[in-house]
């Protein structure tokens, strides 16, 4: 009996430490990104002009793709996106470390790299690298991003709630 008790009760105190784990990490500080970024911008560079290339996608992610026709994730290939040109933008975010990306709507659309993520469901904090058309508004006070210049149309962009180091 006290064996089993022992048993779950490490079971539940590394689940606990597993947990904590996955909820505390801290992104990455900004200047840490910047220089990520300096030192492998031509993969950026090389990403952005794909997407804005491949105007019918909408996200890029390891787990499939969204299209601006079909909201729901589709694994490559589709009529939007070859395998081989899937499994370039997959070298490509790998190179750098990314777990996926975005764009916007439009002919120069914003297009976003997640570089960081944390936490589950409501509770997730995201940074990106991104490239934006425009200089991001400042902040306001209820604001939802921070965003620190890169140069170039280049910004991270951050939840301003988010833990940095």
């Amino acid at each position: 009996m006290r064996r089993i008790a022992f048993l779950l009760l490490s079971s539940f105190a590394g689940l606990a430490v597993l947990l904590a784990g996955l909820f505390t990490r801290t992104a990455p500080a900004n200047e840490s990104l910047a220089q990520r970024f300096s030192l492998k911008k031509a993969d950026y560079e090389q990403l952005r002009a794909m997407l804005v290339e491949d105007k019918g996608l909408r996200q890029v992610a390891s787990w499939g793709v969204r299209t601006a026709s079909l909201a729901i994730v589709q694994a490559p290939p589709i009529v939007e996106l070859p395998l081989d040109r899937y499994q370039k933008y997959w070298a490509l975010l790998s190179r750098i470390d990314a777990a996926g990306m975005t764009r916007s709507d439009g002919a120069d659309p914003d297009i976003c790299i997640l570089v960081w993520a944390s936490g589950w469901a409501a509770d997730t904090f995201h940074v990106s690298v991104c490239w934006m058309a425009h200089d991001p508004p400042t902040p306001g006070p209820l604001a939802r991003f921070s965003n620190f210049a890169l140069g170039d149309h280049w910004f991270v962009q951050r939840d301003t709630q988010c833990p940095t180091s």
